[in-house]
């Protein structure tokens, strides 16, 4: 296998909450970091209406971000027909809808408000002809329910997942992706192990969930889209293939899932 090195694998970071306040002062500098360890594009997903207008002007700015805008389920209280309709107007801008899903861990939400925020968001990305960006926890059933129900005919990922491998086959029964962030550099988080090496590479993207979920060698760290590398570098490990094919692989996923700006960004 081989150990990581920049020239000619390229990296796509396809969840990082760079509109969030710790990253307000530095966003040119971490791009910047991330060029240098080919890092091409990164995906950053908004989760409450407050952000929304603060991601796509990042975008604007950057064209390596590629913006998604969603009702997290922990921000789903704010949900009303009159913010989807708003989330409608920017659809034009966005790469996918998200993140969105449902959160029965916190329970931030009330669970009716989560479910209604949550299917009218998919409803939304069908029609728009959008893919989504998925999040679960401890509310797997629900989750598949809306799933089957609604559909996801322009795909999606279950990003940072954590699920019991019975479900994440389920989530693959839907061709939907399963996104991998640094918890697989975590040594006790088995469940993650297994999905990093189990899920199918057709069907695997990487992640760094920035600011959250630094890998190791930098936990205790702002996490931010250079680190990606670690993540890829980790699934090699476990894979026991070499880093170039897992490279290839989450990028030409990414290609596949968001479309030509993402094309675009690598220059295919």
């Amino acid at each position: 296998m081989s150990q990581y090195s920049p020239e000619n694998l390229m990296l796509v970071d396809t969840h990082v909450h760079l509109g969030e306040e710790e990253y307000r002062d530095i966003v040119t500098d971490l791009i910047d970091e991330a060029k240098r360890e080919n890092v091409a594009c990164m995906i950053v997903p908004a989760t409450n209406s407050a952000s929304w207008s603060r991601v796509l002007n990042l975008s604007r700015q950057y064209p390596q971000l590629l913006p998604s805008l969603g009702l997290q389920p922990h921000d789903a209280k704010e949900f009303s027909p009159d913010l989807i309709d708003l989330l409608k107007t920017y659809c034009p801008s966005l790469v996918a809808i998200g993140e969105i899903g449902l959160d029965f861990h916190y329970d931030l939400s009330p669970r009716p408000i989560q479910n209604e925020c949550f299917r009218s968001q998919l409803q939304l990305a069908k029609a728009q002809g959008l893919p989504v960006i998925l999040h679960c926890r401890d509310a797997e059933e629900d989750f598949l329910g809306a799933l089957r129900d609604i559909g996801v005919p322009h795909g999606g990922v279950v990003h940072c997942c954590t699920c019991d491998w019975t479900y994440v086959e389920k989530f693959l029964e839907l061709n939907l992706y399963i996104g991998v962030t640094g918890m697989v550099t975590f040594p006790k988080l088995h469940n993650v192990h297994t999905i990093a090496e189990r899920c199918p590479l057709e069907r695997l993207l990487i992640e760094t969930d920035g600011p959250y979920l630094t890998p190791v060698p930098h936990r205790g760290k702002l996490n931010h889209p250079a680190y990606v590398r670690f993540v890829a570098q980790t699934i090699s490990n476990l894979r026991q293939t070499d880093l170039e094919t897992i490279c290839q692989a989450t990028t030409d996923n990414a290609r596949r899932l968001f479309g030509t700006r993402v094309s675009q960004a690598v220059n295919y």
